[in-house]
């Protein structure tokens, strides 16, 4: 996965519950606790999913809350710096949904291993969408939060809900 993942996951600990925090996670996660990541990092998978499971031990929150911090520090603190020109040319979070692929092609075109997830979106009314979640890590959870914090951004209320185990419906408020 891309280092600027787990950068994000660092400052996220890091801001709301201390650099102490956050270098347990390292340490509990087999790292040391000085250990940097560079955004042009390839890190391993397992790695990743090794720090979002310590962080929910050591911060004593259930998994899909560190999912929920995840999501909502992504997309109004860490990507506003880096990415802020993918949320300013979307209207609203369905047109922000449907440049997703694009927008991965784009962050990870220079990273020889990137396997960004993939999206397939088929509009089912007026208010509502699917949204199939296409990727070997299955990190379903993280993608329902960051569909959430995405909609939270655009000022949105969405209802979403699971139709299998990789699709997921979203309904817009009207």
């Amino acid at each position: 996965m891309n280092g600027t993942i787990v950068n994000c996951i660092a400052s996220m600990v890091t801001e709301k519950f201390g650099m102490s925090h956050w270098k347990s996670v390292l340490v509990k996660s087999g790292l040391e606790e000085e250990t940097k990541f560079s955004v042009l990092d390839e890190v391993e998978d397992e790695t990743v999913m090794s720090l979002l499971k310590n962080a929910s031990e050591v911060l004593n929150v259930p998994i899909d809350r560190v999912f929920e911090l995840f999501a909502e520090y992504w997309v109004n603190t860490y990507a506003q710096k880096k990415y802020y020109m993918y949320f300013k040319s979307a209207n609203n979070a369905r047109e922000f949904f449907k440049q997703m692929n694009g927008v991965h092609d784009a962050m990870t075109d220079y990273l020889a291993n990137a396997r960004p997830p993939r999206f397939e979106i088929r509009e089912v009314s007026k208010n509502t969408i699917t949204m199939q979640y296409k990727s070997e890590r299955k990190l379903y959870g993280l993608f329902l939060a960051l569909v959430v914090a995405t909609a939270a951004y655009y000022k949105e209320e969405v209802t979403a809900r699971w139709l299998s185990d990789d699709e997921l419906e979203i309904t817009f408020a009207e």
